[in-house]
């Protein structure tokens, strides 16, 4: 013993760093994962291609209508449209629904070749004019799919049966790997091993951070069907797949929902709330829905309503038939009885209710002054529109029926007999009014391409004269 406490004393100083080592490696392992879990989703600002349909054929422009692209494939992905990287899809095939692909620069050079049937990954759930991971391709090898980077570096190989973008999460992706989904972001790191039947977001969102701080829904199949858990934000499970329904409420008034995660879980055919992991209205109602004032749910018990708050508290009672819950009172109904209250439950007076403002509408800016600084105005003139420059000095005359702003690429809309067309800014026709876009609520041009919006969020640009009416 007497000549281990030597050894110790004399190795003391290694003893210690040794300690100290074995101390900070959990230490050093949780940093490093957590390092390696964020990820960054790239801001574009300025879009500098676009999808060009000319001649029922796809191609690609530029933003002052130059044709970068030759129109002449079945489909063109520009998932990054400020880089110049085009994934040009070719010999369809009608009955497989299947194409041939491949990736172009701006010269026409193919890309990547090295990686087969390379497709872009679109962001689900989202609407944006921007639909595909931005910096992200994936590949196909035996059957399995990888990633790569818009540079053509691997990020991961193939090996995952499906990759395709988690819902309502940009940056972050679901895979597929022996009939089971996991969570990978755009740096190929695992978020959320792949042991679930089931995952999707949550659809939490705020303006500052988009879909950055919602969480997951995971399900797993159980003979009774899906049962449903939740994860949040940092993949740290709060409630196991127990529960036959999740539905996460955000915005609720007087909560910070970025950190307090409020869940309506049904389990056994009841519903109830739950905060982060605890039940504060417990699991004995047919329905639970915020109200959308201040913090306050209605619940629905045996056909009859009443209304609790955020902490469990009761408001008032399961006994109305109708409750409307507005910024200022609680109205409840029986039959031909009308009662109101104060949101803390304390009954008023009918008479002491004060008639609601008109919400007065908000006059909006034109943002185009913000975007580029016009070097033509239109203007109107004994029913008729022109141009003029800052000095109100005219430059092109007063013969169109209607006229659009210059928008931030130098191209103003031009209407004539019914007809559209373009000019610059340096008031050039660029097209004469042919087309017929009366059922187009957004007249923009880029040279002589005019913009059309299918489905919400696919935006492309042609020349096509029968366009919108085929549309519609």
């Amino acid at each position: 013993m007497k000549k281990i406490f030597e050894l110790i004393k004399q190795y003391k100083t290694q003893i210690l760093a040794i300690i100290i080592i074995l101390l900070l490696i959990p230490i050093m392992k949780i940093t490093i994962d957590k390092i390696n879990k964020n990820y960054k989703v790239e801001v574009i600002n300025k879009e500098k291609y676009f999808v060009l349909l000319s001649n029922n054929k796809i191609g690609v422009i530029d933003t002052t209508g130059k044709i970068i692209v030759n129109p002449e494939y079945y489909e063109v992905h520009i998932p990054n449209p400020s880089k110049p990287i085009f994934v040009c899809y070719y010999d369809y095939n009608a009955e497989t629904g299947e194409c041939k692909t491949k990736v172009i620069n701006e010269q026409g050079t193919e890309l990547f070749t090295t990686y087969n049937n390379i497709d872009t990954i679109h962001l689900n759930g989202i609407e944006t004019s921007m639909p595909y991971e931005k910096n992200l391709l994936k590949y196909e090898k035996d059957n399995k799919y990888g990633l790569i980077n818009l540079k053509g570096e691997k990020i991961i190989d193939a090996i995952y049966d499906e990759i395709e973008g988690l819902n309502y999460k940009e940056g972050e992706l679901l895979v597929k790997k022996d009939n089971k989904y996991g969570v990978i972001n755009n740096k190929g790191v695992e978020l959320i091993k792949t042991k679930y039947d089931y995952i999707s977001g949550d659809e939490y969102y705020t303006p500052n951070k988009s879909y950055k701080l919602s969480g997951y829904i995971i399900g797993e199949k159980t003979s009774d069907g899906y049962r449903y858990g939740y994860m949040n934000n940092e993949q740290k499970t709060l409630l196991k797949p127990e529960y036959s329904e999740i539905i996460r409420i955000g915005n609720i008034e007087k909560e910070d929902t970025d950190k307090n995660v409020f869940i309506i879980a049904r389990k056994n055919g009841q519903c109830g709330l739950i905060r982060n992991k605890k039940v504060v209205i417990d699991f004995k109602y047919q329905e639970i829905n915020y109200s959308g004032v201040e913090n306050l749910f209605i619940l629905s018990r045996s056909t009859k309503l009443g209304v609790y708050n955020t902490k469990g508290k009761k408001i008032l009672s399961n006994q109305y038939e109708d409750i409307n819950i507005t910024e200022n009172y609680i109205y409840t109904k029986n039959g031909e009885e009308e009662k109101y209250f104060n949101l803390k439950g304390e009954e008023i007076n009918k008479d002491s209710i004060k008639q609601e403002k008109e919400i007065e509408e908000e006059e909006t800016n034109n943002n185009i002054a913000n975007i580029v600084k016009p070097t033509l105005i239109p203007q109107e003139k004994d029913g008729k529109w022109g141009f003029v420059d800052k000095n109100l000095q005219l430059k092109v005359d007063y013969i169109y029926d209607e006229a659009t702003q210059v928008n931030q690429y130098g191209f103003a809309g031009i209407k004539k007999d019914g007809k559209w067309g373009c000019i610059d800014e340096k008031g050039n026709v660029i097209q004469e009014p042919i087309y017929n876009l009366k059922d187009n609520d957004d007249i923009d041009f880029i040279g002589k391409y005019y913009k059309v919006v299918y489905n919400y969020q696919n935006i492309f640009y042609t020349d096509d004269i029968d366009m919108i009416n085929d549309q519609n």
